[in-house]
């Protein structure tokens, strides 16, 4: 008869310690019948086994494709400043008469205006575009040119008249000097970059465009009234502001 003093000297006792069992198991092992050791060795084993839970597998989201539609035909800034310095150095013939920008005092410049693309001040005798308007749309050298060409048919106008507008004395000066004549451009803009306080939206064609401040006075799609309304104004296709926050 084993007890806990001469344990040690049992047979198998270091296998059984191995297996888990305790010195006090183990005298206790050897004090049943030979079935019951059998029970008691499956209980120890059972006992001292370790369920591994595999961990599950984390699962990555799908990264966010965001597909970027760029204007392979959009020039570069350098270009757009070079085609503006060109045209600035150019001399243009209207009713007979020769007007060279440059010659006559006149520069060019960049501007930050967010709500249109090219502006004449007259006091300060400049021509400018709008960079923030260049960065935010993908409109190619053609209409960046027509936009150029705007502007200084408003200076030459200015100078003929004293005044200028959207007038036929203004179109006529645009159109002897290669301009289309007409009073507004469609801006293609770039709407995943844009975050404005506003959004005007067109609900004829979904058309949007930003805005940075409250519209006093209602204003309307350039590409619809273009389409189907032959450039005039129409309350049919009015642009809709909405506060973005």
């Amino acid at each position: 008869m084993y007890s806990l003093q001469n344990i040690e000297t049992a047979p198998s006792y270091d296998a059984l310690i191995r297996n888990g069992f305790t010195p006090n198991e183990v005298v206790s092992y050897y004090g049943t019948s030979i079935i019951d050791r059998v029970t008691m060795l499956n209980h120890v084993k059972n006992r001292n086994t370790l369920t591994i839970v595999k961990p599950s597998p984390i699962v990555k989201p799908k990264p966010i494709v965001k597909v970027i539609v760029i204007n392979p035909n959009k020039p570069s800034f350098k270009e757009v400043e070079d085609m503006a310095l060109e045209q600035m150095t150019k001399t243009f013939i209207v009713d007979g008469k020769k007007y060279n920008m440059l010659d006559m005092g006149w520069f060019f410049r960049f501007n930050n205006m967010k709500s249109s693309f090219g502006l004449f001040v007259p006091r300060r005798r400049n021509i400018e575009l709008s960079k923030w308007m260049f960065e935010n749309t993908h409109n190619d050298m053609d209409f960046w040119l027509d936009t150029m060409l705007h502007e200084i048919a408003h200076a030459i106008d200015y100078i003929r008249r004293g005044t200028t507008d959207h007038s036929w004395q203004w179109k006529q000066v645009a159109r002897a000097i290669g301009c289309n004549a007409e009073r507004t451009g469609h801006a293609d803009y770039d709407q995943d970059n844009i975050t404005s306080r506003y959004t005007l939206t067109c609900k004829s064609c979904g058309t949007k465009r930003p805005s940075h401040k409250i519209k006093k006075r209602t204003s309307a799609c350039t590409k619809c009234c273009k389409e189907h309304n032959y450039g005039r104004y129409s309350v049919k296709y009015a642009l809709v502001q909405t506060r973005n926050y």
